[in-house]
Order: C-alpha cells, then structure tokens, then sequence
C-alpha cells in the first residue's frame, strides 16, 4: 500500500512486514517500523485467540473485514496520526517520526475504528476485547489505558444481523 502523508509531503510505503516513510525530495527513508518489532510470538498468539473466538461467532464476517483492512494505510481523521494492521496486530503510528502510539500486541484488542480527541490528546478506540464490543480511552500522554466501557458481547450483535 502506498499512501501520500498530507502532512509532510512523505510517501508512505507498507511491505509486508515493514512501513517506512520516504522523503521524494531526498530520495532518502526519514523513518521506518518492522514488524518484527511490533509483533512476538506470545502477543500473536493472544491476538489469534481473539481473531478465532470471533471469526467462530460472526460466521466469518469479522474474518473477512479484518482480511480487507490487513493492507490499508489510513489516516485518523484530523490527526497526523496513521492507523494499520500487520499480522493481526493493530497499530497507531505518527506519521512524522515513525513512533508507535499503539500497539494492539500488548493488549489483545482489535481496533474496529479509531477517533483521536485532539483536546483531550488521546484515542477513541471501539475495539474487540476478548468476546466484547467495548471503547477504550487511550491516553497519548502515558500511552496507556485510562479506561474502558463494555458496551455489548459480540454474539449479540451477530445474532441481531
């Protein structure tokens, strides 16, 4: 996936198993994210264990969404801020350093949608947590948790389609 960075002029660039920001004036790499680094083996397997639950749940639904954004590179609406998945694991970087802001491998969750709350300097994530849609305040400041609110177990809202 190739994506121009609106901010800084940068093409941003997903591999496989990495994403890198070029600059086009000097034909150089200004930063770049492997996903070895994002991604060990103990934090894959929790992920898969959620992705499995709700693939079993949703009939292969959820399945398919998650195939279809597994090469996307978007920006997070009024933010410089892109959102991405590699192997399952879903991630918010800044776009103008490469720094990773979250990182789905040390919570387990899977991010559905994303707002970011520039007052507030934190995420909105709507995410999957283990068998439960819930929303997650993340806060940029500590890049942690502030807090989450369980809003409804997925077999729920699949039995409701």
């Amino acid at each position: 996936s190739i994506t121009l960075n609106p901010f800084t002029g940068s093409v941003i660039v997903k591999e496989k198993n990495r994403i890198s920001s070029y600059d086009p004036e000097s034909n150089s790499v200004e930063w770049q994210v492997l996903e070895k680094d994002l991604i060990s083996a103990s934090t894959t397997k929790k992920i898969m264990k959620t992705v499995d639950m709700v693939s079993t749940v949703g009939g292969g639904d959820f399945s398919q969404l998650m195939e279809a954004k597994k090469d996307e590179v978007n920006f997070i609406s009024n933010s410089p801020f892109i959102q991405l998945t590699m192997e399952d694991v879903d991630v918010i970087l800044n776009s103008a350093d490469g720094s990773v802001l979250f990182n789905s491998a040390t919570t387990g969750y899977r991010i559905m949608n994303s707002q970011y709350m520039p007052k507030e300097e934190a995420f909105l994530l709507m995410v999957i947590n283990n068998n439960t849609y819930s929303c997650v305040f993340h806060d940029l400041a500590s890049g942690s948790q502030k807090w989450i609110a369980e809003l409804s177990p997925i077999d729920s809202f699949f039995k409701s389609l």
